[in-house]
């Protein structure tokens, strides 16, 4: 419940932070498609003789690894997070200089410099998995991806963004968890993992949103027929049953007048439409955004 007494432990390279610092806060972040984050929030209250142990970072110090644990009451510490980090910020609050520290995980190392490549005979989640395993990450789970190109190029982009725009091609999304990054498959329509019920549970602030204008009742795919001269055969997506409430998405396109949209590439990548079609109709058929 609520009122459960919650116990954090912060390391900082194997130590634990040290009793004449404050911890006022913790606020973890994670997302599909994002690199988590961790902000800690710390004071070191006490007379201000010269510099103040917080003004140089304090007991953090750039590309530092810090792991958060937290435990309930009696219960064995559960690591939430793991990261280095990598900006620190110095503010007083009530005259107190308060130190906020923001640790990301590991796999920003993906999102630093540019690079350019082309691989030969190269399926995506083989790509992907070089880049990861080049900046000593783990590659998680992931399905096999079709086709096998035969040329994959990136084109000055980090190899996040490059990850990104690859798994995006292919209804895929990317989860990162301490170092680790997995492909996973955007299906909407799939069992909850896990149910939460709002009194119940500890849930203390929710946000809907509902955008109508995304809303569309049909998608369709077009890609050049070079041996026709002529656009192939539409690939259609299937409609998601995603309603909310008495609210179904299609229904809602069909009454504001958004009509069916159609996505066309002009290179001939059939087995690559197939996938485009299903990702661009989940990303528009989700009319309630929870955060």
């Amino acid at each position: 419940m609520a009122d459960r007494f919650i116990i954090s432990t912060i390391l900082i390279d194997g130590e634990a932070l040290g009793p004449s610092f404050e911890l006022l806060g913790i606020d973890v972040s994670r997302a599909v498609n994002r690199i988590p984050v961790a902000m800690i929030f710390v004071q070191a209250p006490g007379p201000m003789l010269g510099e103040t142990p917080l003004m140089a970072g304090g007991p953090f110090t750039p590309a530092a690894e810090v792991e958060i644990k937290l435990r309930s009451e009696d219960d064995d510490d559960v690591s939430v997070f793991t990261g280095v980090v990598t900006g620190l910020a110095v503010h007083t609050r009530d005259g107190v200089p308060t130190l906020e520290a923001t640790v990301k995980d590991k796999a920003i190392r993906l999102a630093g410099a540019r690079h350019s490549k082309i691989w030969a005979d190269t399926a995506d989640s083989e790509a992907i998995q070089g880049m990861v395993e080049a900046a000593t990450l783990t590659f998680g789970d992931a399905p096999d991806t079709q086709p096998v190109h035969k040329a994959l190029v990136q084109y000055e982009a980090t190899d996040w963004d490059f990850i990104l725009s690859r798994a995006d091609a292919l209804s895929l999304v990317v989860v990162v968890q301490d170092g680790t990054i997995a492909l996973k498959k955007m299906d909407p329509g799939a069992t909850a993992a896990r149910t939460f019920s709002l009194g119940l549970d500890d849930i203390t602030d929710i946000h809907f949103e509902l955008d109508a204008a995304a809303q569309t009742s049909s998608l369709s795919g077009f890609v050049w027929d070079p041996d026709q001269l002529a656009a192939a055969e539409p690939a259609d997506a299937d409609v998601l049953d995603l309603p909310q409430g008495k609210i179904a998405g299609d229904a809602v396109g069909e009454a504001i007048g958004v009509g069916p949209i159609h996505v066309t590439h002009m290179v001939p990548l059939p087995a690559s439409l197939n996938v485009m079609v299903p990702r661009q109709i989940s990303e528009t058929k989700s009319p309630v955004f929870p955060s």
